[in-house]
Parts: C-alpha cells; structure tokens; sequence
C-alpha cells in the first residue's frame, strides 16, 4: 500500500478531539453524538479530515448535485489545508435535509471515517450522511410517538435458490399471535441500493410511525426486499438495459411465486386485492409498475416514484385498461422536473390517460433523482393507501 494512503487510514482510527473544536453549538439529529460533521443553527455544515500527506482533498455534496440520473454526484469542493494536516470546509447554510457526500483524496473516493452513518450502493459506491434539522418536525423524524419494528428476515427464493434477505415494517401493536390482520405495502429500492434502503436514508418507518400516529395512515406491514437478483453489470450502459429487463423478470417471479407467499405464511397480512400495494423508486419504480400493473388480481395500489423504464412491459397496460380499473385503486406516478427519467414517465403517464386508465395521479415536483423528493412522496401516498 503506498505511504500516502497508510497516512490517509489512520484517519480512520484518529480520536476526534485531536482535530480541534467548533464554537457553534449543536443541532439535535442523527449527528449530535459525534464531533463532525457539525451542523451549525443556521444550516451551515463544517467537514473535517486529518489527512497530512495529502496533497488535495475534497469534498462532495448532494446539496451541489444537478445530475439528471440515477448516480449524480455533486460539484467537488477543495477543502483548505492547516498546518497541523486537517482538512476543513463549512458549506454555506442549507434547507432541512438527510444530504450524502464522500470526500476524494488525491483522486480516491472516501467514507466520513467519523462518520458511522452509510448509505450503502453496490453501484455508485457508499456514502456517508449528515441531517440537517429544521424549525419544524419533518415527516421522516424520530418524534415521541409509539413506533413499529423493523426486523431483519430471510425468506428462500426459488429463483435463485438461495436465501434472500427482506426487511419487514410492522405497525406499532402488531401482535403475531393475535387475530388482528393487516394491509401490506411492498416497497421497493433503486439501483445498487440494498434492501435497508427505505429504512436507513428513507427513514419509511418513521413516516408511517407518525402518520399512524396522526390518524393520517391506516396501520400497515411493509415489505422491502433486496431487488436485485443478478450480479451488476458494472455500470456499463450499453449492457444496463438489457439488465434491467432481465433483473426485472427474474424479480417478477421471485415475488409473486416466493416472496408474497412467505410473507402471508409469516405475517398477519390481508390478502384481497384491495389491502395489496405495490411501490418503488427509480428501479423499484420500474418493478412496482411492472408486476403491479401485470397482476391485477393482486394489487390494487401501484406507484413508481421517479421509475426506471426498462422494456414495454408497463406500456401493456394502457392496451387493457378495462381489467386494469376492475382492481386498481391508484395508480400513482412522480417524478422531479429536474430527473433524466421524467420524459419517459410522462409518456407513460400520457399514454394511460389516453386509454382511460384511472384513478391516475400523476405529479411532477422539484427536485431530481433524489432521496428528498422519495420521502416526500412516500410521505403524500401512505395516507393514501387503504382507504
């Protein structure tokens, strides 16, 4: 290993305190118990890294991303240099958010090795995480309310043959011996991501927590699995496609002969069509849309939030929007007007409006492809569901 990345390790293992003190205080939040990154009370963020051989360090944001697609990294910023060897850079004040950033050191990308709060990616690579709070309670905070499990299982999967992990959301007062069932929401994750997804950056507990809470969400099971059932294609575009669509036929099965039934022989869950939905984003958009929309005795609750289109599948079903309507409930579709992926879903929407498909609720928001824009969606359809 060459001298200057032996220097760089030893960041990781460096105490905090040796790297000096802000004056502003802190701001309650998933960052609180660690000395950086510190948020400061008018949204700034300062970043530290002892790195003394380096000879550049920077730092990249979410909140300087303008990518389009799936992956879009932010605008690199230089952080500044002390004579001691820590390298440090305050952001200007941001909004109220749950932001990734990385820093690259002499051209390698890094973790926040102070930092134990990941966002996981096969893909793109990990990231770490800061919250900046705001004034008011968001939808996806921690809040004194009565909280529902998150358990990790694993189910076997046919397709694969292989056990396959899924992590399951269960209301608060869920009672496996009891008589109480439940209406379930399968909920899906992008590309590279895995299936802690929606709970460790989506923080879907703690929106369904509070909307429970609130009166405003009907109690519900959701069920995140892994949503990859092949290895990746190592990014390469001109096979990702074709990826896709296999990936997406091979989840399908998965689901619908593996999945679905290990979740009704261990869970108090409903089973009509009309206490079943199905939802995702990005790539899990895509599948949501796909096995939602071509089981229609199933699902009557569909939505792709900002959805990866791989093939004409989802488009099949503008061609029988008589069956369609007989079971669906909502078919939700919403994407950011800045995400690369919002012309494909317009058309999507476009053409099942022509075919009469409905009840369709179709949103463009701010934002691009975002986890801010996911929360907020998955905060505006849950108290949609079930009705």
């Amino acid at each position: 290993m060459p001298q200057r990345y032996r220097i760089f390790m030893l960041a990781f293992f460096l105490p905090l305190g040796m790297v000096g003190n802000s004056a502003a205080a802190k701001t309650p939040g998933q960052n609180s118990l660690g000395a950086y990154p510190r948020v400061h009370r008018n949204g700034s963020v300062t970043f530290v890294l002892f790195a003394p051989r380096a000879r550049a360090v920077q730092l990249v944001g979410e909140w300087t991303a303008t990518g389009q697609g799936p992956g879009a990294a932010g605008v690199p910023q230089a952080m500044r240099r002390s004579a001691s060897g820590v390298w440090r850079l305050t952001t200007r004040p941001l909004p109220p958010e749950i932001y990734s950033y990385h820093f690259v050191i002499d051209g390698v990308p890094f973790v926040d090795p102070h930092n134990s709060w990941i966002q996981r990616s096969s893909i793109w690579g990990n990231s770490s995480l800061v919250e900046v709070p705001g004034m008011k309670p968001a939808a996806y905070d921690f809040r004194p309310v009565p909280h529902g499990a998150v358990t990790l299982r694993w189910f076997h999967s046919r397709v694969l043959g292989a056990m396959q992990p899924v992590e399951i959301y269960t209301p608060p007062g869920y009672n496996a011996a009891g008589a109480q069932r439940y209406p379930v929401l399968y909920l899906l994750h992008g590309y590279g991501d895995h299936q802690n997804a929606w709970t460790d950056v989506g923080r879907a507990n703690f929106i369904a927590d509070n909307l429970i809470a609130a009166g405003r969400a009907q109690p519900l099971i959701m069920v995140m699995p892994l949503g990859q059932t092949l290895p990746d294609p190592n990014r390469a575009l001109n096979r990702l496609r074709p990826w896709m669509t296999r990936n997406l036929r091979r989840f399908n099965r998965e689901v619908i002969y593996d999945l679905i039934p290990w979740v009704e022989g261990h869970y108090r869950v409903k089973t009509d069509v009309a206490n079943q939905a199905i939802a995702g984003l990005s790539m899990g958009g895509g599948q949501s849309l796909y096995i939602g929309l071509t089981h229609r005795r199933r699902f009557g609750w569909v939505a792709g939030f900002s959805a990866y289109l791989p093939g004409s599948g989802v488009m099949a079903a503008a061609k029988h929007p008589r069956t369609v309507n007989q079971n669906l409930h909502l078919l939700w579709l919403s994407v950011g007007r800045d995400d690369g992926l919002m012309p494909g879903d317009q058309r999507l929407y476009q053409a099942l409006r022509r075919a009469g498909v409905k009840p369709l609720h179709w949103e463009v928001s701010w934002g691009h492809h975002q986890w801010a824009v996911w929360r907020l969606y998955l905060s505006q359809l849950l108290p949609r569901l079930f009705r």
